[in-house]
C-alpha cells in the first residue's frame, strides 16, 4: 500500500523533516536506536543510565552504567519491549554490559510548533476606537493587529492570567486587637517560648 503524498502547495513543518531525517542523519554509524526514540521509549531517567549499543536479530544490547542498572531493567525488559514498540522498534531480547556511557552533551529539544490562530472580529467598542484613527494605512494595521492579538489571547493554548488571592489564601490581617490578646513577648523577642 502507498501512502498518499503531500500535496505541493502544503509546506511541511521543519519539525516533521528533523523528526524524520533523525538527529544522527549525518553519523558515519547509525545508532541501534536513535537516541531522541530511545529517550522518548524509556524515559529520560533510565536513558541517563543506559544506551543502546547494538540491535541485531531482535536482540538489542544495552549499556548501563552498573550491574544494579542492568539487574533492574532486566526486570523492566518486558516493559522496555513494549515501550520501544510502540516507538516502532522491535525488540525480541535485552542483552546488558556494564561500562562508562558517551551521552550525548545534552538531549535533543523537540520543539513544539504552535499553530496561529485565525484573526478575528473586532468588538464593536474597538471598532469605533480603530475606525477614529485618520491615517487610513495606520488605522487597517491596527485593525489587523488588534484582531490578530484577540485570537491569540481566545486561543485555547494562551498562558494564564494571575490568580486572584480571594479571601482564603489571603495572610489572616494583624490587628492591634490581635496583638494584645497573644501571650507576651520574652526578652529574645518571641512570644511565650521557653529557650
Amino acid at each position: 500500500m502507498r501512502k498518499s503524498r503531500r500535496r505541493q502547495d502544503e509546506p511541511e513543518p521543519i519539525d516533521a523533516i528533523l523528526a524524520r531525517a533523525g538527529e544522527d542523519r549525518y553519523a558515519l554509524r547509525r545508532p541501534a536506536v536513535p537516541f531522541v526514540v530511545w529517550r522518548a521509549a524509556v524515559g529520560p531517567r533510565i536513558a541517563d543510565q543506559a544506551v543502546p549499543l547494538s540491535l541485531e536479530g531482535g536482540t538489542l544490547l544495552l549499556r548501563t552504567t552498573s550491574s544494579t542498572w542492568a539487574s533492574e531493567l532486566s526486570m523492566l525488559s518486558d516493559v522496555i519491549r513494549a515501550r520501544l514498540k510502540e516507538h516502532g522498534v522491535e525488540v525480541e531480547r535485552i542483552r546488558f554490559r556494564t561500562g562508562r556511557l558517551e551521552l550525548p552533551a545534552r538531549p535533543v529539544e523537540r520543539r513544539a510548533t504552535r499553530t496561529i490562530p485565525a484573526p478575528v472580529p473586532l468588538p464593536p467598542p474597538l471598532r469605533r476606537e480603530v475606525d477614529g484613527i485618520t491615517d487610513e494605512e495606520l488605522r487597517a494595521e491596527v485593525a489587523r493587529a488588534a484582531a490578530q492579538s484577540l485570537a491569540f489571547s481566545e486561543s485555547p493554548r494562551v498562558a494564564r492570567g494571575p490568580r486572584s488571592a480571594g479571601t482564603e489564601s489571603a495572610p489572616p490581617a494583624r490587628t492591634a486587637g490581635a496583638d494584645r490578646e497573644g501571650p507576651p513577648r520574652n526578652p529574645a523577642g518571641g512570644r511565650g517560648r521557653s529557650r
